[in-house]
């Protein structure tokens, strides 16, 4: 296989960023790493360093191990540009089971199959170009998430309100259930979790979605493959657990509760308030962000709403799940420069709308219409990178409800996917799903710019 420089394609279905990024070819000379006939162990990878700086591009972990990736294209014409990765031991991987067949055989512990992507429009150089930056900030997490989370403003000196930064919603399952009734199952795998006929994981997800699926569709019953979630489980995906004896490296069914793995920046928009894009390319079903906050039963939002908290629910059948945020509602002037709520800037920004998801499960709760059912996930005060995620028409995340810290129906994480492959610098934006009409006191305009635009966003 005759190795070529590789060049940049454009997709029809690729998201395009709102600023400039550099594209940088590959070299026309590639790097020769011959390969002995050997059975690959531990060896193979004992001259990698495997420590990474928490600000680097996770597909970039790979080629700091001395691994290369290539973009290879054979002597038959008609035939697509491939990518290989080449091991510093020399051997060639071409798909994703080679990468995983490989990682098992060396027992490697710090890299994962979510760090390596076969896509040759995803391109790992590619740099988000800026205007000047009037205000940035390198992490707003203050080292709470893995990943640091920048900011920047490009237009004037505001930045968001304070707020608590948690990467995870506020109490913890554990905290809320008796630990004896946090789970229906865990298991024993000793193959990653990847044959759903012996993973009672696998199988929590395949029963529900299998139960609740019609005739015409075609049953999904794995949830990720090779660590990415290429469509919604509306019943929900459950990920081995805390009481499963299953190695949480080497197993293929845990992702969202490793956290934050992709760089993101809050950024001020020209039209829509605050934002959130990525800065470097990501790859079609990758897990971004889950949406954290304070959890509060239904029961007391009465209470709150007596206090005159700014949040409002919207219930709908068989909703288990909203997400709610803050909607400012009186004008404040902040020497800080901070932006305020009710601004014209700021109106349509996550941070000063009420979106609201759904978890559409089927499998109902005991008391499907007690007060109880309902949980709300405030980010008014305490919430993570999600809650400046701005709604589209036509977004390019979707939204997953996941099981990781207890089976109850009413307390999934909110996953947010990938729903393409998506450029560096592009906007990262899903669908509220409010129902025109539903609260018409309360609608403000969507700023999407989309034709398919519906014109209200709540």
């Amino acid at each position: 296989m005759e190795c070529v420089t590789a060049k940049i394609i454009s997709e029809e279905d690729v998201t395009n960023p709102d600023h400039d990024i550099n594209d940088t070819a590959l070299p026309s000379i590639i790097e020769h790493v011959s390969f002995l006939e050997h059975t690959c162990g531990e060896a193979c990878l004992s001259e990698v360093n495997p420590y990474f700086k928490r600000d680097e591009n996770p597909l970039r972990f790979p080629l700091m191990c001395l691994f290369h990736r290539w973009h290879a294209k054979s002597s038959l014409l008609s035939r697509p540009l491939d990518v290989i990765y080449k091991t510093p031991c020399g051997r060639s991987l071409r798909n994703f089971n080679d990468v995983r067949s490989y990682l098992f055989q060396t027992k490697c512990h710090f890299l994962f199959l979510d760090y390596f992507s076969f896509n040759t429009f995803l391109q790992l150089e590619r740099n988000l170009v800026t205007d000047p930056v009037v205000v940035k900030e390198a992490d707003i997490s203050r080292d709470v998430e893995l990943v640091p989370v920048s900011f920047c403003n490009e237009i004037d000196n505001t930045k968001p309100s304070p707020f608590t930064y948690r990467k995870s919603p506020w109490p913890r399952g554990y905290f809320i259930n008796n630990f004896a009734e946090l789970f229906n199952g865990c298991c024993d795998c000793t193959d990653g979790c990847l044959d759903v006929s012996t993973c009672t994981c696998l199988q929590l997800t395949a029963r529900e979605r299998n139960n609740n699926v019609s005739s015409s569709e075609q049953p999904n019953t794995t949830g990720y493959t090779y660590k990415r979630l290429q469509t919604p489980i509306p019943t929900g995906l459950y990920e081995c657990n805390v009481s499963c004896k299953c190695d949480r490296s080497m197993c293929q069914n845990r992702v969202v509760q490793h956290g934050l793995q992709v760089r993101l920046q809050v950024y001020k928009t020209k039209e829509k308030g605050w934002g959130v894009r990525c800065l470097d390319d990501l790859d079609k079903g990758t897990f971004v962000c889950i949406y954290a906050g304070k959890l509060h039963l239904h029961k007391k939002l009465s209470s709150l709403q007596e206090k005159k908290s700014n949040f409002s629910s919207v219930k709908r059948p068989k909703t288990k799940t909203s997400i709610l945020q803050k909607r400012g509602d009186t004008e404040r002037t902040d020497e800080a420069g901070y932006l305020s709520d009710n601004s014209t800037l700021s109106v349509q920004s996550s941070e000063s709308v009420i979106p609201k998801y759904a978890c559409k499960q089927k499998a109902a709760l005991q008391h499907p219409e007690s007060e109880e059912s309902i949980c709300v996930l405030d980010a008014s005060k305490e919430g993570n990178v999600a809650r400046f995620l701005n709604h589209s028409c036509s977004p390019n995340l979707f939204v997953q409800p996941v099981f990781v810290e207890t089976h109850l129906k009413k307390f999934p994480w909110v996953a947010f996917f990938t729903k393409s492959h998506i450029k560096a610098g592009t906007e990262l934006t899903w669908n509220y799903k409010y129902n025109i009409g539903s609260i018409p006191e309360e609608e403000i305009p969507c700023l999407c710019g989309l034709k398919s635009c519906q014109n209200i966003t709540i």
